[in-house]
């Protein structure tokens, strides 16, 4: 796995990132840098906290920002993970 990862702005300047509310777009950008070669980030308290450790928010605040990421389509939930739209082809191997 990459230690660095890509900030597209397309992606981050799209009309679907500009449907996000600002806490939910800075959960985002916290989320790029700890997607695997897949786009996947896995999705639990612990790896939340760690995710975001210089904010206090708390499980739920996280869980509504993901969510809203998801209403958007720059996420998605699958299978215990947040996957981020396009990460494998933009930022995988």
């Amino acid at each position: 796995m990459r230690e660095w990862r890509k900030l597209y702005k397309r992606l981050s300047g799209s009309a679907k990132a500009a449907e996000a509310s600002d806490q939910a777009l800075l959960l985002w950008h916290l989320l790029l840098p700890w997607q695997d070669d897949e786009g996947k980030i896995p999705w639990d308290k612990a790896m939340a906290k760690q995710v975001t450790a210089c904010r206090d928010w708390t499980w739920g605040l996280l869980q509504q920002g993901a969510n809203e990421l998801q209403r958007v389509g720059m996420v998605e939930h699958r299978g215990g993970f947040l996957c981020l739209r396009r990460g494998a082809e933009l930022n995988g191997n």
